[in-house]
Formats: C-alpha cells, structure tokens, sequence
C-alpha cells in the first residue's frame, strides 16, 4: 500500500507520533478505519507524548478486566461467532467412572458452595474432616461459587477409611459440596460444533436466546453419554476460565480476543479518555504520492503474483540496490542466527509486514549492540510463535489464576541460551572448551537455569 496514491498514510515514527493516535481518521470514516495509535513498549516509551485529543490503542483495553459471568459468555459468542459456556452435567461418579478421593497427594478438587440450610454432611474420619476443613477455609480462592483446593504432595493426612469420593462437608458455616473439576469450567467448545458426531446443532443450541450454559449429557434419557465422551474429548476444547472468576482481557485465548471484544469491552469500563500517551514505531512513514499509481517491480528475475513472495522480493531489492552494503549484510548474518521458521508461523504467506519487520530489527542493530537485538527478538511476536512461548504464563501465575499446577514453556529459554548465546559449554577466550579438573568440559547452563528463565 505504501506505494499506493490512491490511500493516504501519515507518519507515526518514534520522533513524530502522530498527535491524535489516529483519532481523527477514526471519526472521519465513521470507524472504518481504526485507532492507529501504537501501544507503549521499550522501543518507544522514551518518545511518547501525552495527548489530549487522541485514541486509545485497542491493546490498553487488555489490562481491563471482566467478570465471567452470563451476560459476558453471551457477549463474547455474538461478538466472535464463537460457542463458548460454562460446563454443567459432569459428574464425580458414574458407571464404573470414579474421580479419585480429594485427599490424593497432588490432586485438584473442586467444591461448590452450597446453601448452608440442608446441608448433608458426609460423615467423615476426625482427621479427613479436619483436613479438608482446613484447606477450603485457607484455599486464598475468592471465585464467589466454588473453591479449587490442592491436596499437599506430602505433610498432610486424611483417614485411609474415607474412600468416597462424593463429599459433602460443613466449613465455618458454609456447605460445599465435591464436584467434577471441571464443574462450571468455561470452554470454548467451536471444535465440537464441526466435529460432534450428532451434528453441530448438538452444541449450538445451548446459545440460544443468548445461553451460556452448556448441560453435559451424561445421564441423558435414551441415549446415555456417561463421561467417557467427555474424558476423551475435553483437551480439544480451549479452556478460558472458571465462572465467577474475573479475567484480564489479555488472557483471553486468542480466537475470542479480537477487535470487536477489545473496543467492546474496554469502552464500557468508563476510563478516562481525556488523557492519553500517543506513541510511534520505527518506519512508520508518510508515503510518497508522487510516483503516480505504478511502480517498479522489475528485478531482473521472473516473478509470480503471490502474497507469500512480496517479502521476498522487497528484501531482494533492498539487499542489491541499498547503499548501505555492509549494514544489509550484517543484518542477513544475523538473521542465518536467530531465525524465525517460516513453517512455524500460521497463515505465514500473509504476514508480508510483520516478517520485514522482524528483518528490519537487524537492519537498525547492525552496528549496535547484541543484547538490544536479542531484546527486541525476545518481544517480536513472530519468534514467539516460532518457539511457542507466544501467550506463555509462569506458574505461580496460572495456579494463581486458573487454579491449575502447570510449567511455563521452556522453548525459548533454551534456545537464547544454547543457540543464540553461549551454546552448551563454557569456552576459553581462544574458543576452546574449558575443562574441569578430571578433564570434562563444563556446561554452560543447567535445566535449572532453563525453568528459572522460563
């Protein structure tokens, strides 16, 4: 588009952000065109300016948070087209199909809280009674229906008579009741409209009339699902959160966080618009209508009218004509380093911008200093995909907020380290391996090393 007269662009580089982040652009074409405001990073929070008159950039909305609740599960299926519910209908025993007791080392349990009048204690051992008592009254789970508790790997006791895994317990003057861990979990379920063997209405229909709740057959009269369905299927389906639970938008999966849901949802938080940073982005330059509608494409090379070629043929170009020689081979020498795979990346033949870009943090640090480029890779969104730590949590974060014991992806902590830095064993100035004193050499790093990074 850059060369196209007929489409306007205006510079927003680092030095000269543009003054109302696109805001009236926005207006102009009654919403058409979007906020071109560029969220605030370390390459550009040094040159942000605060404006009094501009846009928000829909990435700001992702901090905001929201509550999982009905109305947000209905908003966000009309909003992606998507069939996303809560889970009820699964159960703790069924058919031969038992959850293990909740005083299993290790394990997560769910309980939902109960209306205290009525409630059917089970009858339980002291120990197995004051234990779990214990840990649902310090779980820290502020979820307003149910609690997540784990039961400690060692330390803590329940009475081996106790086997039923179908509990009901009395804690503080509360009632909760064991349910199936995933009781009241949100999924997205879209994979089960297009592979559910009784037709994708099967799945729709919990959506109607704006429904959020999906009721999980296993009881169903005349045709018996039981849980194994469930059992075999349930990793296929994009877990999003607990209902009740509150939700950055940020950690929406990515098919149900797009523009629609960021404006939708961070217009209704109320912040306040009048103050805003407008930031700008390396290259983001005016183009030049002068050169009239057509430009030259003429390599010398025979070409093919693919979108999975433009990058190609912009880096040709620059690589044969540029006149700054020295800087473009420096820049393919450490593009042959740090490389970005382009069968790792999805729909990559269309990603003509977001690959130059990438190419391009070689062309500015050519001269510069390797850690600068080794930050910046580290935030591209492309080497994150590439090495999978795209959308990666820490694990104190996800026990904190998904209730779940999980490790972060260690892709890329080992890679940095082993094929873009050090490499695998400590070396002496003149490139040798250093040794230790029986004569083995001495590693770089250790998998400790990697799970801290990580």
């Amino acid at each position: 588009m850059i060369f196209d007269p007929r489409i306007e662009l205006q510079t927003n580089t680092l030095d000269d952000p543009l003054a109302d982040g696109g805001r009236r652009n926005q207006i102009d074409t009654n919403g058409v065109t979007q906020c071109s405001n560029v969220p605030r990073t370390f390459l550009n929070e040094n040159e942000c300016k605060l404006s009094m008159d501009a846009c928000k950039a829909s990435s700001e909305s992702s901090q905001v948070e929201i509550l999982l609740d009905n109305s947000t599960i209905a908003m966000l299926n009309n909003l992606t087209g998507r069939y996303t519910y809560a889970i009820q209908g699964l159960l703790v025993n069924y058919d031969g199909i038992i959850l293990e007791h909740p005083c299993t080392p290790g394990l997560r349990s769910r309980w939902e809280r109960k209306n205290p009048i009525g409630c059917d204690a089970t009858e339980l051992y002291d120990a197995t009674n004051e234990t779990l008592s214990h840990l649902l009254s310090d779980s820290g789970d502020d979820n307003p229906f149910m609690r997540d508790i784990y039961f400690p790997e060692e330390g803590t006791y329940c009475n081996s008579s106790d086997t039923e895994p179908e509990i009901e317990i009395e804690v503080d003057g509360e009632c909760w009741t064991r349910v199936h861990p995933e009781h009241m979990s949100i999924f997205d379920m879209t994979y089960w409209v297009d592979n559910h063997p009784g037709g994708p209405y099967a799945i729709q229909k919990w959506s109607e009339n704006n429904g959020a709740i999906l009721v999980y057959p296993s009881t169903l009269e005349g045709k018996v699902h039981g849980m194994s369905r469930w059992n075999n299927n349930w990793h296929k389906f994009t877990y999003i959160g607990r209902f009740g639970d509150h939700l950055s938008l940020s950690d929406l999966p990515t098919n149900l966080r797009g523009l629609d849901v960021m404006n939708y949802f961070g217009s209704t938080q109320g912040s306040d618009s009048s103050k805003v940073l407008v930031c700008g982005s390396p290259g983001e330059v005016a183009n030049d209508k002068s050169g009239g509608f057509r430009f030259d494409l003429d390599t010398g090379f025979i070409t093919v009218d693919s979108r999975s070629s433009q990058r190609k043929f912009v880096w040709t170009m620059i690589a044969l004509d540029s006149l700054d020689q020295l800087r473009q081979r420096v820049s393919w020498a450490m593009s042959q380093i740090l490389v970005v795979v382009e069968q790792a990346i999805s729909t990559q033949s269309d990603r003509t911008e977001q690959f130059l870009a990438y190419y391009d943090i070689f062309v500015r640090n050519a001269f510069g200093n390797y850690r600068d480029v080794l930050r910046e890779i580290s935030y591209n969104a492309l080497m994150a995909e590439n090495l999978s730590f795209l959308g990666s949590k820490s694990s104190a974060y996800v026990l904190e907020r998904y209730r779940v014991k999980t490790s972060a992806d260690e892709n890329f902590a080992r890679e940095i380290m082993q094929l873009f830095t050090m490499g695998l064993v400590q070396l002496n100035m003149d490139g040798s391996p250093k040794l230790d004193e029986i004569g083995n050499t001495i590693l770089a790093y250790t998998n400790d090393d990697i799970e801290s990074l990580s």
